[in-house]
């Protein structure tokens, strides 16, 4: 079973994780406003693709949060 301390150090990655494809998908979509406020069809087209992808990271991401810690509230508890 692994140690509190690596069970803080996965939840941190995981989290670490979620900032990190959250700012990719934040950039996506300043991009994809910018580019409909310049009328760039191109890319819009590009953004918006990215933003789809980096928005689907996001939620894989955050659902690995969770799993992360490894340690039942009962666990935690008596610790």
């Amino acid at each position: 079973m692994p140690t509190f301390e690596q069970g803080f150090k996965d939840a941190e990655s995981a989290a670490a994780t979620v900032v990190k494809t959250a700012d990719a998908a934040l950039k996506a979509a300043k991009a994809l406003k910018k580019a409909t406020v310049n009328g760039d069809l191109a890319a819009m087209r590009s953004e918006a693709f990215k933003l789809t992808t980096t928005a689907t990271a996001v939620g894989q991401a955050a659902g690995n949060v969770e799993g992360a810690w490894p340690f039942s509230p009962e666990i935690a508890r008596r610790r």
